[in-house]
């Protein structure tokens, strides 16, 4: 690999390529990484997270991000429940997890609070005759 005098590769393309075709797909200049500017960036970035809420901020940022939590949960139980229409409680729990595990990762208690507000809001109801079925309300 190609490198200058300060140990910073240096990219270029092979200006001969062609597509099968005999077409000309891609042409770059010559680029060279730059350690100096890359170190500034990353100097930058860090200051930026390492600066501190004001003390009374915290309990706003949490509150906030919990309710954002709960919006994410409850809307991913609604599509998965108009998707399927009828699920049982425990195939709508791990459908919920394998679509949010990406993402975050709720309780048990968080899962319940928000079936039951769905439940609440008529977007979803408990089947008459069996409990741990749920159905989808249109």
């Amino acid at each position: 690999d190609p490198a200058d005098s300060n140990g910073a590769k240096i990219f270029t393309v092979n200006e001969e390529y062609a597509s099968c075709g005999g077409n000309k797909v891609l042409r770059l200049a010559m680029m060279k990484a730059d350690p100096v500017v890359d170190s500034e960036r990353v100097e930058s970035a860090q200051e930026s997270v390492s600066k501190r809420l004001a003390p009374g901020d915290d309990e706003v940022v949490h509150s906030s991000l919990d309710e954002d939590r709960r919006a994410q949960v409850q809307a991913t139980l609604v599509r998965i429940m108009k998707q399927h229409r009828t699920m049982s409680h425990r195939n709508l729990v791990s459908e919920l997890l394998v679509q949010l595990k990406a993402w975050l990762r709720p309780s048990d208690k968080e899962i319940k609070r928000s079936i039951d507000a769905l439940i609440e809001k008529e977007y979803i109801a408990r089947h008459e005759t069996d409990s741990t079925l749920y159905i989808y309300m249109t």
